[in-house]
C-alpha cells in the first residue's frame, strides 16, 4: 500500500502552490480513503496485539480495553478474546450475553475457536433449536481443526 502511495504521488505530483483542479484532486483523495480503510483493517490488529500482550502479564482489564479497540474495525480475533474474557469473568464481570454476542460475531466471520465456544454455550443452554445450530457450529469447527469437537460429539 505505501508502494502505491509513493506511485500514485509521483505520477500525480501537485504543484508547490497547492493541489490543482481535476484528477490531482481526486486521485489524492482515492488515496486518502484506501490508505482510511487500511488503516482501519490494521487498527483491530494491533489493538488485538497489544490486548494479547497485557493478557500474558495478567493484565485483563487492559487486555479488555484493547480488544474493544480491535472489535471496532469488526476483527473477529478481537470478538473471540471478548467473548472468553466475558464468558471467564476476566478484567470485566462475567456476562453470558455479551460473550455469546461476541463469539457469535467471531463465528459469523469464520472463527473456528469462537464456533466451538458457541456451540458449547448453546448445548449448555439447550433452547429451541439451540441444539442443531449448535451441532453446525460444531461440524464447521471440526472441518477447521478443532479437535476439542470429539469430545461434544461422543
Amino acid at each position: 500500500m505505501v508502494k502505491y502511495l509513493h506511485e500514485k504521488a509521483q505520477q500525480e505530483s501537485c504543484s508547490s502552490t497547492g493541489l490543482q483542479e481535476g484528477s490531482n484532486l481526486d486521485s489524492f483523495q482515492e488515496a486518502t480513503q484506501e490508505w482510511d480503510r487500511l488503516l482501519q483493517l490494521y487498527r483491530g490488529t494491533a489493538a488485538n496485539i497489544l490486548g494479547y500482550q497485557c493478557a500474558q502479564e495478567g493484565d485483563f482489564k487492559q487486555a479488555v480495553e484493547y480488544w474493544h479497540k480491535s472489535v471496532n474495525g469488526d476483527y473477529a480475533k478481537g470478538h473471540f478474546n471478548l467473548g472468553l474474557c466475558y464468558e471467564q469473568g476476566l478484567g470485566v464481570a462475567a456476562d453470558t450475553e455479551k460473550a455469546r454476542s461476541h463469539y457469535r460475531v467471531a463465528a459469523r466471520q469464520g472463527h473456528a475457536g469462537a464456533m466451538y465456544n458457541l456451540a458449547v454455550m448453546l448445548l449448555r443452554e439447550a433452547g429451541p433449536g439451540d441444539r442443531e445450530a449448535a451441532l453446525d457450529l460444531l461440524d464447521q469447527a471440526a472441518s477447521q481443526g478443532v479437535t476439542q469437537v470429539m469430545t461434544k460429539i461422543m
